[in-house]
């Protein structure tokens, strides 16, 4: 009987699996080739693509892999007082995690479709873990464009002077505030003890305390490297589609990109009509080759957002609905 009811329950959560993937990659098919018009894109871009530029295209996909597998590490090593996690299972709870974000505001759902890759980890801390390790992302994008931000508003905005240096402080401000709170997050746990939380809440506080300092440093390296990794193929996506910068011109303007990114709520089926536009203004003050700029933005976020999103459709099939017991 138990033998029959356990088989009863992989059947329907084989079930769920199927119902979650096929919809995902039905729902990502809806809102990128019909909502966005992607099938005459293909063929305008396919035609204006030379042969010379296929190198870089090869490229740019080579970087895709590294983009994730760096992302991969990033998660292992986050996991590491939670769960032992291979590079292969690590790579599919990323790329699982891209299906789930696709559908939510600002990708918070990300950890949700990497936590279910779990077999023995505590699911809430697991979650909480993965979100500190996006943070570390976040951060480098703050503060690398704050930094670009100041270049921007100096060189190329007309606000009055007081307001440019007062927008200037803030953002230097906000970077060290978040590097602080980040490379001391520890302190949370001290926190919980301070103000007296419910007693079943301490493990989850503790998590924090897991992340040495020199974890926390490692993690904002390994963003730092991520991020320098989609800045070099959004400026190969510039070559391909004809706009020719200085790789420091067009690293400062998709800094300033990302960063007005990173404070705008959008879900990321309708985040390419907000990205094309923000890197359209700042880029029209180098280039009037608007469409090019927008062939550029629009092909990164299908290369870096959609194929893994698609591929994480079929790792759900990977996904733990129980967690074993700890040993």
């Amino acid at each position: 009987m138990m033998q029959s009811n356990r088989n009863n329950f992989k059947g329907v959560f084989f079930l769920l699996k199927l119902i979650i993937s096929v919809f995902s990659i039905w729902l990502i098919y809806c809102r990128v080739i019909e909502m966005e018009n992607s099938g005459d894109w293909f063929k305008s871009t396919g035609h204006s693509v030379l042969k010379d530029d296929l190198i870089l295209l090869c490229i740019v996909f080579v970087l895709m892999f590294l983009n994730w597998l760096i992302e991969a590490v990033k998660w292992k090593k986050a996991m590491k007082s939670l769960e032992s996690v291979s590079i292969a299972k690590a790579y599919k709870a990323v790329c699982s995690g891209m299906t789930v974000s696709f559908f939510t505001p600002n990708r918070t759902g990300e950890f949700a479709g990497r936590v279910f890759h779990l077999s023995k980890a505590d699911r809430i801390e697991a979650s909480i873990a993965t979100v500190l390790e996006s943070f570390s992302q976040l951060i480098i994008t703050i503060v690398i464009g704050s930094l670009s931000a100041a270049y921007f508003l100096r060189s190329f905005a007309s606000l009055p002077h007081m307001l440019e240096n007062g927008v200037i402080v803030l953002l230097l401000l906000l970077s060290l505030s978040l590097l602080f709170f980040y490379l001391n997050v520890s302190l949370l746990e001290g926190l919980y003890r301070k103000y007296r939380f419910p007693e079943k809440w301490h493990h989850y506080f503790r998590i924090f305390s897991a992340f040495s300092r020199s974890d926390l440093i490692s993690l904002l390296l390994l963003s730092g490297l991520r991020y320098l990794v989609f800045v070099i193929q959004f400026y190969l996506l510039l070559m391909i589609f004809k706009i020719n910068l200085p790789f420091l011109v067009s690293f400062i303007f998709t800094s300033v990109t990302y960063l007005a990114m990173a404070t705008v709520p959008t879900f990321a089926f309708t985040e390419i009509g907000i990205r094309t536009s923000v890197a359209v203004y700042f880029y029209s003050h180098v280039t009037n080759m608007s469409q090019a700029v927008v062939n550029a933005s629009f092909a990164l976020w299908i290369i870096n957002l959609v194929i893994p999103a698609l591929a994480g459709a079929l790792f759900i099939f990977n996904f733990k609905f129980v967690r074993s017991k700890p040993e």
